[in-house]
């Protein structure tokens, strides 16, 4: 269910010029959904709330590439 919100958002994004043109939108869904995960279960295992603030950033860096130049 992630994924397929995911995919529609990037497509709009696409199509409002905020998202590249050449970005594989179901990929980038797809490796969102894998980080998002990723870091939610790294912070749940450690008890660090550390954890997500570095997840954080890592995503708003990834959403930033994925903008157009």
């Amino acid at each position: 269910m992630w994924r397929e919100s995911y995919v529609r958002s990037l497509q709009r994004a696409q199509q409002q010029g905020q998202v590249a043109p050449d970005i594989d939108v179901g990929d980038a869904a797809q490796a969102l959904v894998a980080q998002i995960e990723g870091i939610l279960s790294l912070a749940r295992n450690s008890q660090d709330s550390d954890t997500l603030a570095v997840g954080a950033r890592g995503l708003r860096r990834y959403l930033q590439w994925m903008g157009t130049p």
